[in-house]
């Protein structure tokens, strides 16, 4: 008479056979939801971010554009002649007409925008929030109750590093290379045609709730810059701090 037992250490009808290979059939299964998960993600992040990164990029090969310190005197004068011509052709750079932010190193020369402090006096933040993002549409940001260029105090700047693809705007990567900024680089403010030049000696990451970053002075004329990062995530905030050097 055959031995049962044998029968079923073999018969796959029997439980206890197939249980390690469900089990690592339900592993490998897993896996593979975990990956293509990541893998989707990655492509979704990728593409929401693509004009970031792509920006990134093309800086580092020396594709981005070059460097804008001035513009260049082109109105026309009373008898119809640019002002070029007036200059027997020499080529005159006056200081850009409105309030603007330079940041030669990586290539931007952007509008800088004064928007309503309402929402912060009323500690309303919510209202800023969208106050905030608005205006961001339109350049970078002076956050309100900070100070002015060549004042005495911090004055703070806020910027996209990369936003929504479909949202409104031409400044959503303006600050996506902000991290190549280095100590001892200079940063210029641009108003009334005047050039405040800033220089920097500090450049951290810190968590959104550090809000000490705001922080006014009372005795050094100070510039904050920040934006999102890593790029294409609001998890922490880039701060680049310069100090007042000239103006001219």
């Amino acid at each position: 008479m055959e031995d049962p037992t044998i029968i079923h250490i073999f018969d796959p009808s029997v439980p206890h056979f197939n249980y390690p290979l469900k089990k690592k059939w339900r592993v490998a299964e897993a896996a593979n939801f975990i990956l293509a998960f990541f893998l989707l993600f990655a492509v979704i992040f990728l593409v929401l971010n693509f004009a970031a990164y792509w920006q990134r990029i093309s800086g580092y090969f020396g594709r981005a554009g070059h460097k804008i310190e001035g513009e260049k005197l082109d109105v026309l004068a009373p008898s119809g002649l640019l002002a070029g011509d007036l200059t027997g052709g020499v080529d005159v750079q006056v200081a850009p007409t409105d309030f603007r932010l330079a940041l030669p190193q990586i290539d931007q020369s952007v509008p800088l925008v004064e928007m309503p402090a309402d929402s912060r006096v009323a500690e309303d933040w919510v209202t800023f929030e969208k106050d905030i993002q608005e205006y961001l549409r339109q350049g970078v940001v002076h956050y309100p109750l900070t100070a002015n260029p060549g004042e005495v105090g911090n004055m703070v700047i806020t910027g996209h590093s990369s936003y929504f693809p479909w949202a409104e705007g031409g400044y959503k990567q303006v600050f996506s290379r902000l991290d190549e900024i280095q100590i001892g680089d200079q940063i210029d403010i641009y108003k009334d045609q005047r050039r405040y030049r800033y220089k920097v000696f500090s450049k951290k990451v810190v968590a959104p709730q550090e809000v000490e970053v705001l922080n006014q002075t009372t005795d050094r004329k100070l510039l904050t810059v920040i934006t999102c990062t890593p790029l294409g995530t609001t998890l922490r905030r880039l701060v680049v701090i310069a100090e007042l050097e000239g103006v001219s």
